[in-house]
């Protein structure tokens, strides 16, 4: 017996017996639901998220969302010659991981005060064209990127790590209250 377990990480159940071999077992953990831990805050709630509790053999539980706005960036090695794609057939800017940019979205290049990707200016807007969930382009204007056309070219890599950064804030989820 104890107090204060967790679901997800329920209290380890150890075994000792004469022979060692065949006994197995499962842990039950009752009580009640706390808390909700936010692993992904998300990037872009258009809205507020509704949040179902099921399951755990009980009722009555019901969880707000508690939203906040917050400046959105990406990382990106600017020196990755398989993230980056050089001149002017192809021009794109890749990332490690999903970029969670959208579409026509005007955003902000950043180099962190090392040297540019040759093409770009530093601290300058942007429109984002989206290729894939990894790769996007950029545009001078929103105009240009609803229409794929006028791509601004890349001539050459940067050094280190550079950061696309959101104009307009996003709508992310904070926390969650248990009532």
């Amino acid at each position: 017996e104890g107090v204060d377990y967790d679901v997800i990480d329920p209290p380890l159940l150890y075994i000792d017996d004469i022979t060692g071999i065949g006994a197995t077992g499962f842990v039950d953990v009752e009580g009640q639901l706390q808390q909700i831990r936010v692993k992904d805050r998300g990037a872009d709630y258009t809205e507020v998220p509704t949040i179902t509790i099921t399951g755990g053999n009980g009722g009555g539980a019901y969880a707000l969302p508690n939203m906040m706005t917050s400046e959105y960036s990406v990382s990106f090695s600017a020196q990755n010659v398989n993230l980056i794609g050089i001149g002017t057939t192809v021009s794109t800017i890749g990332f490690s991981t999903y970029h969670k940019l959208r579409p026509e979205e005007p955003i902000i290049y950043e180099t962190g005060g090392e040297d540019g990707i040759v093409g770009l200016v530093t601290n300058a807007r942007y429109y984002v064209g989206v290729e894939d969930t990894y790769t996007i382009k950029l545009y001078p204007t929103q105009g240009d990127s609803i229409l794929g056309i006028n791509t601004i070219t890349l001539y050459d890599y940067g050094v280190g790590n550079h950061e696309i950064r959101t104009i307009h804030e996003r709508m992310t989820l904070n926390s969650v209250n248990v009532i």
